[in-house]
């Protein structure tokens, strides 16, 4: 399967360490959506990541190409489960088309978070987790300098 990482899963150790099949394809850009961080986690003490729809905008990622055996792992990670509601599970798994480096389409599996009220900013920790993986995959400087300006929860 081919996945679209635009969170905490840009950073390739931790990709690694829950899908150890997980291997970098491309870069590439999700088309009508922008970051937001719409659900608390306890793991990472803050928000995390999610799209939201925006017809201006886009989401640069990472697309990885996991093994079908781990994409169960992959799911557990992200809170998704086909066994329970919708709206039940923190993320939900979708197909998208996102937009390769070299400009052709692919067909990707992503997850989107289903929202919380009121949920709160993101942890630096958690913010460097994706800056980290931006930079690594060396994802566009201006997008980059996008993250980097991202409030934060006070220290």
């Amino acid at each position: 399967m081919l996945y679209f990482a635009y969170g905490s899963n840009m950073n390739s150790e931790q990709m690694r360490g829950r899908c150890p099949s997980a291997r970098f394809q491309t870069i590439a850009r999700l088309d009508g959506f922008k970051l937001a961080f719409p659900r608390d986690s306890k793991t990472w003490g803050g928000g995390v990541a999610s799209i939201v729809p925006d017809p201006a905008s886009h989401v640069w990622g990472i697309v990885y190409k996991i093994s079908d055996a781990e994409q169960p792992l992959l799911d557990k990670y992200e809170g998704f489960s086909t066994q329970r509601p919708a709206l039940a599970n923190e993320y939900q798994r979708v197909e998208k088309r996102v937009v390769g480096k070299d400009g052709a389409p692919i067909r990707v599996l992503i997850y989107v978070a289903n929202t919380q009220p009121s949920p709160a900013l993101p942890s630096v920790r958690y913010l460097s987790q994706l800056i980290t993986g931006a930079k690594h995959f060396q994802l566009p400087p201006e997008y980059i300098a996008e993250l980097e300006k991202i409030p934060v929860q006070p220290k």
